[in-house]
C-alpha cells in the first residue's frame, strides 16, 4: 500500500517551520509566557507588563521578519539573499492565513496594552507607533520595499535573479565577456611630439 502525500507548500527551510501544525498555539504560548515572566521579574502593573511585551514583540519580529535578509542555510545557493523572512514566507504569496495571523497578533497586543494603561501617554504613543510600523510593513504593497532603496540594483553589484537557471546564465555571460576582453590586444600608447611632427617609431 502506498500513501499519497501532498507536496509541501513551502520548500524554504528558513520559513517552512511556520507551516507546521500547532505553530500558532506555540506562538501565542510564547507571548503569554513572556507576559508572566515580565510580571514575575519586574513586579509591575498589568498595563506596564503588556506594554513591555508589546514593544519587545515589535522589536524582535521587526528585526527578524522585516529587516534581516537571507537565510542561515547555505544550500539555497543565495537565492534568498535579497529577501526578508516576511518576503520569503509561502513563496511570497500574499493574504494567506499565516500572514493574516501575524498581522492580527500585534493588533491584539496593542489593544491589550492600550486598554490596560487606560490609553494614557506616553504609553499610548509608543504602543501606537510600534503597531503602526509593524502592520504597515506587512501590507502587500510593501512587498520587497521594506527598506528605502534596498531593492534598487546598484552598479557593480549583482542583481538578484529569480531561479538557478537564470543565475547560471548570468554567470556564464559574465565569464564570456571576461574572456573576450582578455583576448582583445592592447594597443601601445604612441608618444606625440609637441612640434606637431609624425609620431616617432621606437624601432627607428
Amino acid at each position: 500500500m502506498y500513501v499519497k502525500a501532498e507536496p509541501a507548500t513551502d520548500v524554504n527551510r528558513n520559513t517552512e517551520w511556520f507551516t507546521y501544525p500547532g505553530v500558532w498555539t506555540t506562538y501565542m504560548l510564547i507571548v503569554f509566557m513572556s507576559l508572566l515572566l515580565v510580571l514575575s521579574i519586574f513586579g509591575c502593573s498589568a498595563g506596564m507588563a503588556w506594554t513591555i511585551v508589546h514593544l519587545c514583540h515589535f522589536a524582535v519580529t521587526y528585526h527578524f521578519f522585516h529587516w534581516k535578509k537571507g537565510t542561515p542555510f547555505a544550500d539555497d545557493q543565495g537565492i534568498y539573499n535579497g529577501l526578508t523572512w516576511w518576503e520569503q514566507i509561502e513563496n511570497g504569496k500574499q493574504l494567506t492565513r499565516n500572514r493574516k495571523f501575524l498581522t492580527v497578533v500585534p493588533v491584539v497586543l496593542y489593544l491589550m496594552a492600550s486598554h490596560t494603561t487606560d490609553y494614557q501617554n506616553p504609553m499610548l504613543f509608543f504602543n501606537t507607533l510600534a503597531v503602526f510600523v509593524l502592520v504597515v510593513a506587512k501590507f502587500p504593497h510593501m512587498h520587497k520595499r521594506q527598506r528605502l532603496g534596498s531593492h534598487i540594483p546598484c552598479p557593480g553589484k549583482d542583481v538578484q535573479v529569480a531561479d538557478n537557471s537564470s543565475l547560471g546564465k548570468t554567470q556564464g555571460a559574465r565569464a564570456g565577456i571576461g574572456v573576450l576582453l582578455m583576448a582583445v590586444p592592447k594597443c601601445p600608447a604612441r608618444l606625440s611630439h609637441k612640434s606637431g611632427t609624425n609620431n616617432a617609431d621606437p624601432l627607428s
